[in-house]
């Protein structure tokens, strides 16, 4: 829910969380150290985080180009 509060509040924009979705994956693609530790959350974390990535992506497809140019 945080960051759905974050991105109406237009405290961060698309662009910022387009860029750290692509950083993020970029990270989960090499983080692959069996012997980490599980951190508490984490997976709970990475799940609710997808699902707002998800429905941002779909939601900026739906609106289209924006004409703010």
């Amino acid at each position: 829910k945080i960051y759905y509060a974050l991105y109406d509040a237009d405290v961060i924009n698309e662009s910022a969380f387009a860029i750290w979705k692509a950083r993020e994956s970029a990270v989960l693609l090499t983080d692959t150290d069996p012997d980490a530790e599980p951190t508490p959350n984490k997976l709970k974390a990475l799940v609710q985080a997808n699902e707002f990535l998800t429905w941002l992506d779909s939601a900026t497809q739906e609106s289209g180009p924006s004409d703010d140019d």
